[in-house]
């Protein structure tokens, strides 16, 4: 994992982990798709 992406994340929302942070991000790109 880029280590920019996952400050990025961060950023947004700093009150979960950055494993969460992926995992949402992904939920989110896979949503965006349908």
């Amino acid at each position: 994992m880029d280590d920019k992406y996952a400050m990025k994340i961060n950023a947004n929302d700093t009150s979960i982990s950055p494993v969460q942070s992926t995992s949402k991000a992904t939920i989110s790109n896979w949503l965006s798709k349908y």
